[in-house]
């Protein structure tokens, strides 16, 4: 039987000492790089140009997100957003603002918000969680978060899913080996029709993406997986029919 290049065959063999030594190493990396850039978004995700994430994704097409969410509109239908490594919450905040989305909720390893900031989170009524992505206390408040923040329409979780690792300044390493784990975690909190765009960490190549792609919607057909290998960026929808 045929076997398909996997992300976590990428981990390194490694003692629990070093696996911690790497873990430190690349957490002090990260709030250096916050010091010096925090992660951030400028702008509305829709609207903002050269840092938007319909810039980021025009592989998919011209603003592929903004139709995607003017489509849902038109339908009558609500948009609840999950932002992952989504800076200090600016591409949620604006969206709601905009009266795009109904809700939703940014993770971020370090929670870079102004105290204003947060104040119009909570005016708003969109969440935030400061926590470690590659964590499943950031998935499970997540789901907590779901929870105490019901929808009208039945669907308990997500519409629309980004992870953008680039902006967060992802690096080759810790990042790699496990990036595979978060579409894994990540899915079940899609809704039946929603959508999950990523980009790709830099190090993971197209051919254990395509791999792991390939192995994803062997298990999981409900899934529509389109992966555009020079542009290393994912696109998933979710069946209607998926339970």
């Amino acid at each position: 039987m045929e076997q398909r290049p996997s992300f976590a065959q990428k981990r390194p063999a490694v003692t629990a000492l070093n696996d911690i030594s790497i873990r430190t190493a690349h957490i002090e990396d990260v709030k250096k790089r916050v010091q010096e850039k925090p992660w951030s978004i400028s702008g509305s995700l829709v609207t903002d140009g050269h840092n938007s994430y319909d810039e980021s994704f025009r592989a998919f097409g011209n603003e592929p997100i903004a139709a995607f969410l003017a489509e849902r509109k038109r339908s009558g239908k609500t948009v609840r957003a999950l932002d992952i490594a989504g800076g200090d919450g600016t591409a949620v905040r604006a969206l709601k603002a905009d009266a795009l989305i109904a809700d939703g909720i940014t993770i971020n390893r370090t929670d870079t918000r102004t105290d204003r900031e947060k104040e119009k989170d909570l005016d708003l009524g969109v969440g935030y969680i400061g926590d470690d992505t590659f964590q499943q206390s950031a998935l499970r408040q997540t789901r907590d978060w779901c929870t105490t923040h019901p929808r009208q329409d039945g669907d308990p979780f997500f519409d629309l899913i980004t992870i953008r690792p680039h902006t967060a300044g992802f690096r080759e390493g810790i990042a790699t080996w496990i990036y595979g784990n978060i579409f894994q975690r990540v899915i079940p909190l899609l809704n039946p029709g929603g959508v999950l765009y990523s980009q790709l960490p830099p190090g993971i190549k197209a051919a254990e993406a395509q791999g792991f792609f390939a192995t994803l919607t062997d298990r999981q057909p409900e899934l529509g997986i389109e992966f555009k290998a020079k542009e290393s960026v994912v696109r998933i929808i979710k069946s209607q029919k998926s339970q």
